[in-house]
């Protein structure tokens, strides 16, 4: 495969994925085949199918890649992976199922309100990712994790 930097790169492709309003091709890679490598879809080119390749992986390496999967946040920053609960309004409700998944289970707080527990890793993207909500979703409960982001958005957005 090529990507649109005209490189040739040899991998894998494993799964698919849906995140930060994009598409993404999770893949094992070709020098260590304990990478996990994710690609966006719409940089990809000129594939080509090879046969006979040299590419296999365990069940402990394929657990381990959908884990990655499942917290592709982590490709954009350092940060920690923590319980955060959220809430949200009910007209995004679909928009946390396809960012944490159908096993997370949100409770009604009020008759527009939902939270949700999650682990999740805390970086400025997921904090941009709640912004991008316009306040649809606010960090509930815990006084440190809120005071982490207003302290986020102090330093990075307000003078």
């Amino acid at each position: 495969m090529k990507n649109s930097h005209s490189k040739h790169v040899e991998l894998s492709p494993i799964d698919t994925c849906f995140s930060n309003n994009e598409y993404y091709l999770l893949c094992q890679g070709a020098r260590n085949p304990n990478d996990c490598l994710l690609y966006r879809l719409d940089y990809i080119k000129d594939v080509e199918i090879v046969k006979n390749s040299h590419f296999s992986f365990d069940e402990y390496q394929l657990q381990c890649f959908h884990e990655k999967l499942k917290n592709t946040t982590y490709m954009y920053g350092v940060g920690n992976l923590e319980t955060i609960e959220l809430d949200f309004d009910q007209s995004i409700y679909s928009n946390m199922i396809d960012k944490f998944g159908k096993h997370i289970k949100p409770y009604l707080v009020n008759e527009n309100t939902y939270r949700v527990q999650i682990k999740h890793i805390i970086n400025s993207t997921f904090y941009s990712w709640i912004i991008g909500f316009g306040g649809k979703i606010q960090i509930a409960g815990n006084e440190e994790q809120i005071q982490k982001f207003k302290t986020f958005l102090n330093q990075n957005f307000i003078q």
